[in-house]
């Protein structure tokens, strides 16, 4: 479970892709945080950040 996780924050920007992962965790462990992840790589699947985005959500 936490090399899924690893993995899905290694892939954080690929939002796709983090978020098959992160849903890979989740079948492994249901945790609170990872679902989070899971919400957030949703939504910026559907609205991008800007160019410049860090990591942080507004």
């Amino acid at each position: 479970m936490v090399t899924y996780f690893h993995d899905g924050l290694d892939k954080y920007k690929k939002f796709i892709e983090a978020r098959k992962v992160f849903e890979q965790a989740l079948l492994l462990h249901q945790d609170p945080v990872t679902q989070i992840y899971i919400q957030r790589c949703q939504h910026f699947i559907t609205q991008a950040p800007a160019h410049n985005w860090e990591g942080f959500l507004p």
